[in-house]
């Protein structure tokens, strides 16, 4: 889980609006950095170490907890690669 600065309501007034910082989980950073590679267009600007006040993941609703328990599931088949 990270923070980050995304693209927001860019007709706002507010850079807050603009670009308000989310969290966002690694699932959900990797599929931008995949669409960006695609199509040369990035919805995150910003990438800053996780705040557990943010809550969620802005995206899929991910919690940390869920993100740990996956990291942990793919760690242990690491060992039977």
């Amino acid at each position: 889980m990270k923070i980050c600065s995304v693209e927001g309501d860019l007709s706002s007034d507010s850079g807050a609006e603009q670009y308000p910082d989310v969290s966002l989980c690694d699932s959900c950073i990797a599929k931008d950095g995949r669409y960006y590679d695609t199509y040369g267009m990035s919805r995150i600007f910003q990438v800053e170490a996780y705040d557990p006040a943010y809550g969620s993941c802005e995206w899929c609703n991910k919690t940390a907890q869920q993100e740990a328990d996956e990291k942990a599931e793919d760690d242990g088949w690491a060992l039977y690669e």
